[in-house]
């Protein structure tokens, strides 16, 4: 129901769109019903992956973005977007569980943060540095 309710805003805002005379930039997501029907059947696809085999949904849904013509730093985003919300659930599904013992997970979310921020400074550097993005899909 969510599902039929989020096309139909998602098809009418670009039908509006269209009729007004919007001019779509490269990186734009069109909402055509072809790249509607992809995106949708990656979801499912990316989100059974992630539940089944503990594969990020951004593994299946970067270059799915890539080939609907999506800008680079906009796909590797969102990948990264929909990697928090999965690991988020699935930490919160082992605490609940008590499979986690705090100490080594209070260890891996302290490592992850001092890893983090040097990624971060670096990423911008060598954008700035290069004048190209490309270092955001290696890095």
């Amino acid at each position: 129901m969510y599902l039929a309710i989020g096309v139909v805003f998602l098809k009418r805002e670009y039908r509006e769109k269209e009729e007004c005379g919007y001019e779509f930039v490269k990186g734009d997501f069109k909402a055509t019903t072809k790249n509607i029907v992809v995106i949708m059947s990656v979801a499912f696809f990316g989100a059974f992956m992630a539940s089944w085999a503990g594969v990020s949904a951004a593994i299946v849904f970067g270059p799915t973005l890539l080939y609907l013509d999506v800008e680079a730093q906009v796909a590797t985003a969102t990948g990264m977007y929909i990697t928090m919300f999965t690991t988020l659930v699935s930490t919160i599904q082992i605490l609940f569980l008590n499979k986690l013992p705090l100490m080594y997970g209070l260890h891996v979310f302290l490592m992850t943060i001092l890893g983090s921020i040097p990624g971060i400074y670096l990423q911008s550097f060598l954008t700035e540095k290069f004048k190209r993005s490309s270092f955001i899909l290696a890095i």
